[in-house]
């Protein structure tokens, strides 16, 4: 089955700079999946958005749930490349990368640009979801003591 994650990555920056920067991936050409990363198809693993920030940016959202974030695959290679060349190669954009792995401190959130907003945080946070009838009182269970 393998290690499994859940990853999300935002691009955001002036509107013609997002533009310029997905026609320049398109360019570079895209040889080793059928699809160019930046156009995976949605799935109910897979989902992406583009948004109108208040801060008048325009952005790029994707998101995978229980992925093999392995950089051994192409598509993930081509995420991990770009990683380590957004700054030089995008001077005027932001990216945001954020990833949970199953084991609980396999917690990785990287910025890159300058002035980014932090839009990704990871957040733990315990959540109950608990079967009750009725919540019982204190004296219900002192009667089983005596």
């Amino acid at each position: 089955m393998g290690y499994r994650s859940d990853v999300s990555v935002l691009i955001y920056g002036d509107d013609k700079d997002i533009v310029a920067f997905k026609a320049s991936e398109r360019i570079k050409g895209w040889k080793f999946t059928e699809y160019h990363p930046l156009d995976e198809p949605l799935t109910d693993y897979h989902e992406r958005f583009t948004w109108h920030t208040n801060d008048g940016d325009t952005m790029l959202e994707f998101n995978w749930f229980g992925i093999k974030w392995y950089d051994t695959y192409p598509e993930i290679a081509y995420w991990e490349q770009l990683k380590s060349l957004f700054e030089q190669g995008f001077p005027s954009l932001h990216m945001e990368f954020a990833r949970v792995g199953e084991e609980t401190a396999d917690i990785v959130t990287e910025y890159f640009g300058n002035d980014c907003q932090y839009y990704l945080a990871i957040e733990r946070t315990i959540y109950k979801d608990i079967p009750t009838k009725e919540q019982i009182k204190d004296d219900y269970l002192k009667k089983y003591n005596s």
